[in-house]
């Protein structure tokens, strides 16, 4: 495993923060850096307008959903989407089963992606599930860190 020490601030102590250099597509950083929280209470992954925005306009033919939080792209693609750590230059892709939250609506050509827009531009990332399901996770409170290896 991987181990990243959690960030030092004035947030909540009671999350398990680490500093993110970014969302990925391709294996190369698409977004602003974050500080990323992971949370296996959620199942998703959610990161602010903007830095949701930067990400899909990187995956060919991906649109906003009209709701302001989604984004939809076409089911005959699989983009690679990841995280990259500070520290590390390891990219923590997410599975492409994982990504793809499935149709739009039935008999759509268009999928939705598991990174949402969080709806306000803290700089922070909610990382749930979609992440945790490709990485073991492992929260080590006796040296104050979160660390990650690869489901198989």
């Amino acid at each position: 495993p991987e181990y990243f020490p959690l960030a030092v601030g004035d947030d909540d102590p009671g999350l398990w923060q680490i500093a993110s250099d970014g969302v990925t597509f391709n294996n190369q950083v698409v977004t602003q850096p974050l500080t990323a929280v992971i949370d296996s209470g959620t199942s998703n992954i959610y990161i602010p307008p903007s830095q949701a925005s930067a990400l899909y306009a990187t995956i060919p033919n991906s649109t906003p959903d009209p709701d302001g939080r989604h984004y939809l792209f076409p089911c005959s693609s699989t983009p690679t989407v990841g995280l990259s750590f500070s520290g590390s230059t390891t990219v923590f892709n997410i599975q492409a089963s994982q990504f793809n939250l499935g149709e739009m609506e039935e008999g759509s050509d268009m999928c939705v992606g598991a990174v949402l827009s969080s709806g306000s531009e803290d700089g922070v990332a909610l990382v749930g599930d979609a992440f945790m399901s490709s990485w073991y996770s492992i929260f080590d409170y006796g040296n104050m860190a979160v660390g990650f290896a690869q489901a198989v």
